[in-house]
């Protein structure tokens, strides 16, 4: 099994993630400029309904990469918290099949669960966001085909935490690869004939589509499926199965929650309380730093998977290499990233006649900061809990009912603008986990807080040197 990502999973990760972000930024010049002030906005909106509805997972993706990765390690059972004890050099095909039949059972019941919720909850709140389906053409049928979309790639949902599992990082790569491609071919075309939101809704929708099938052929090889098949009928419960990962699944669905509330529920406020202007500012500024933080942290959202395998042999030295190698390249693209937003995407936003532009410099300033420590203590929190262990629940849930209560306080109450709900954002996460994690971290390898950092920067420029030959 893989001690760490070699040279195409590195390239591939990081195609991947420009692929990606590339529907994002390549066609985001046609969009700010063929779509109106409120289409944007009803886009950004779109966006951050997307993320409500990942809460619906209940923290159980991560269960269950993990536990992937755990049994293609060779690990010979599933426990609720910690390591597992019991392990060998072969891969249990029975617990194997046992785990794929429980995450197919979890995920149709919580897709249901999803389709109710969008066709009755969100269905309204659209309903009065476009004034009665008024303000956008089609908003109504925009909004049924962007459903059916989101219900669909998350019944499929376990899929990519199996190819990531079971060490196929590549695969799942150039398959995000293709489909982006093809996404942004088909984007642009029916943004250049008129479709306007429906390229956009549309493309999405192919996206999903063509992912989730070419997943199933990659996972499910022909060895693969003879040795599930060996298995197929066998009875054993499943919800013992779902018991055993809920302890872990329960704390990362407090986390997820938590995030949502302190990240991305601000634009649902802003969207209830704030001009479309100020909406399709903020959602501009959101996308683009998240380009830049998707981009920085390809590497380590691609290492846990490694950490976890890694952690069942008990290679700790292989680990902090791993782990100072994707801090490493956190820290440069994040940087790079911070000069580019700051001074040549104002000026490209002139030139393309953009709809929509970027808030103040004062607020981009301290949202990058923002997000540069909130993306740091992520980093550091996501490595801890490859022990199979939540650590962070408690800190995240109280940061994220702060953050509710004074952001809409704020909001409904203080004419204040982005740059108050921006400043609150900021403040709250440094009383706890903008510190705290990237201190265990540090503790756990017997280092300081300014080592950490050295020690990632020359690991990583000392890799990618070696590896990719720069």
């Amino acid at each position: 099994m893989k001690e760490s990502l070699n040279k195409k999973d590195i390239i591939g990760g990081y195609l991947s993630r420009f692929m990606s972000l590339c529907s994002g930024i390549i066609t985001l010049p046609l969009i700010l400029r063929t779509l109106s002030e409120d289409e944007i906005a009803f886009n950004y909106i779109l966006i951050s309904l997307m993320s409500i509805v990942a809460l619906f997972d209940l923290g159980f993706a991560p269960q269950f990469s993990r536990n992937f990765a755990f049994i293609f390690g060779g690990s010979q059972e599933l426990v609720r918290i910690g390591l597992p004890l019991k392990s060998s050099n072969k891969i249990n095909f029975q617990l194997l099949y046992q785990l794929i039949e429980s995450a197919k059972l979890l995920y149709l019941g919580l897709s249901i669960a999803v389709a109710i919720i969008l066709c009755t909850f969100g269905t309204l709140y659209v309903y009065d966001f476009t004034d009665k389906f008024t303000l956008i053409n089609n908003a109504g049928y925009l909004w049924l085909l962007f459903s059916i979309s989101v219900i669909l790639d998350f019944y499929y949902r376990f899929y990519t935490p199996m190819l990531f599992g079971s060490g196929q990082i590549a695969s799942a790569n150039i398959i995000e690869i293709l489909a982006t491609s093809i996404k942004i071919v088909v984007l642009i075309v029916l943004l250049l004939i008129g479709f306007g939101l429906w390229g956009v809704v549309l493309s999405n929708f192919i996206r999903i589509i063509i992912v989730r099938i070419l997943s199933y052929k990659i996972f499910y090889t022909r060895q693969m499926k003879a040795s599930l098949n060996k298995f197929y009928g066998l009875r054993f419960s499943r919800i013992d199965i779902l018991k055993i990962l809920w302890p872990n699944a329960k704390r990362a669905l407090v986390v997820s929650v938590a995030t949502y509330v302190s990240t991305q529920l601000i634009t649902i406020l802003a969207g209830a309380y704030l001009s479309k202007s100020d909406v399709a500012s903020y959602g501009l500024l959101v996308q683009l730093v998240g380009v830049i933080t998707a981009l920085s942290m390809s590497i380590s959202n691609s290492m846990n998977p490694i950490y976890s395998i890694l952690r069942v042999q008990n290679n700790r030295l292989k680990i902090m290499e791993n782990f100072y190698f994707s801090l490493g390249t956190f820290l440069g693209i994040y940087f790079i990233g911070i000069i580019f937003l700051i001074y040549i995407v104002p000026s490209l936003l002139i030139i393309i006649k953009s709809n929509a532009v970027l808030p103040s410099m004062k607020i981009m300033f301290i949202y990058l900061i923002y997000k540069f420590l909130e993306n740091q203590h992520c980093i550091c929190s996501s490595y801890l809990t490859t022990k199979n262990k939540i650590i962070d629940f408690e800190s995240a849930t109280i940061v994220g009912v702060c953050n509710l209560i004074v952001q809409w306080g704020v909001i409904s109450h203080i004419d204040c603008g982005l740059m108050g709900l921006v400043i609150i954002q900021a403040i709250i996460p440094l009383f706890y986990p903008n510190w705290k994690w990237p201190y265990e971290v540090c503790k756990e390898f017997g280092v300081k807080y300014r080592i950490l950092i050295v020690n990632s920067c020359i690991t990583c420029f000392s890799k990618m040197k070696r590896d990719i030959h720069f």
